[in-house]
């Protein structure tokens, strides 16, 4: 599974997974590896589900565990947005080479991936424009004095 998603990469990219807020980044982090509560197989191996299997499929069809790499690429849900970002052969992978393709791919399946602009509670913000983003305001040390 490890040389499935990183291939020839030594680790992923964070250069471009920095610049997302913290949730977003433990959130793709944990789907990376497999191991997030979002994912059915997950939950059923922590027996927190009756079941492994997506939720994607049609009654005569054969069922998928519902894996990082099924999410990814091939299922139904995120079908029609692989197929808007003009994606045909997306694989494991991409979670290192690509992850901002695969977040926002992925946040159509899991919504905690996305990144708002909204004030909202569960809404990530890249940026909250507060004191630290002003280049005329001078840090002050988190450190009271005695």
């Amino acid at each position: 599974r490890v040389k499935k998603i990183y291939r020839h990469r030594r680790k992923p990219k964070f250069e471009i997974e920095k610049k997302w807020p913290r949730k977003v980044r433990s959130t793709f982090s944990r789907l990376r590896t497999d191991h997030s509560k979002l994912l059915a197989k997950y939950r059923y191996l922590i027996e927190k589900e009756p079941s492994p299997m997506c939720s994607c499929r049609e009654e005569e069809e054969e069922e998928e565990e519902e894996t990082l790499e099924h999410v990814l690429c091939k299922c139904k849900h995120t079908k029609e947005k692989r197929d808007a970002m003009g994606i045909r052969n997306i694989s494991l992978d991409w979670m290192v080479s690509d992850p901002e393709k695969c977040r926002e791919l992925l946040s159509v399946r899991f919504p905690e991936l996305k990144l708002g602009t909204g004030t909202g509670e569960n809404t990530p913000i890249l940026n909250r424009g507060g004191p630290q983003d002003d280049p005329n305001v001078t840090p002050v040390s988190p450190l009271r004095e005695a």
